[in-house]
């Protein structure tokens, strides 16, 4: 992940947030034309990396302590992804339950991508295998989202 030098700055990176498909998807889910966006990084993956190891961080990118849908995060692939790629997972209905799920204490998961203790959640919230249970048993799904390109058009 590159979040930092101004990386989410870079011309390639204005590119993806400005192309009228991905701007026409936070219009029609947001209900404006008036958007504010930001990227917060940008992730840049080597294939077959046999040096690192990698676990997955099921998490949401909103304070627990907001109400209500405050911020969506969006992600733009530049190649393909499969099965056994990295990529995107949701949780499909799992944003629908934030407030019922949050209205309760809950400790943010001890990962090493955690925030450091002394900022609050930092609107990440970093879910344990306990909660993605509590999820699942609310009847949420995890979806693994493919990419496959052909030519110049991708579908996933």
């Amino acid at each position: 992940m590159y979040m930092s030098y101004g990386a989410s700055h870079e011309a390639f990176v204005w590119d993806a947030r400005v192309e009228p498909k991905v701007v026409d998807v936070f219009e029609k889910l947001w209900g404006t034309k008036e958007l504010l966006c930001s990227f917060d990084g940008f992730n840049c993956t080597l294939p077959g990396r046999t040096d690192i190891t990698w676990s997955p961080w099921p998490h949401c990118d909103q304070n627990p302590e907001r109400k209500g849908m405050q911020a969506v995060q969006g992600l733009v692939n530049f190649g393909q992804c499969g099965d056994m790629d990295g990529g995107l997972v949701c949780m499909n209905g799992s944003s629908k339950l934030f407030d019922e799920f949050f209205a309760h204490k809950r400790e943010s998961a001890d990962h090493e991508d955690a925030p450091p203790p002394e900022i609050k959640y930092m609107d990440l919230f970093l879910f344990s295998k306990k909660d993605v249970a509590w999820f699942e048993s609310k009847g949420c799904e995890l979806i693994k989202f493919n990419l496959v390109c052909h030519y110049n058009s991708c579908v996933t």
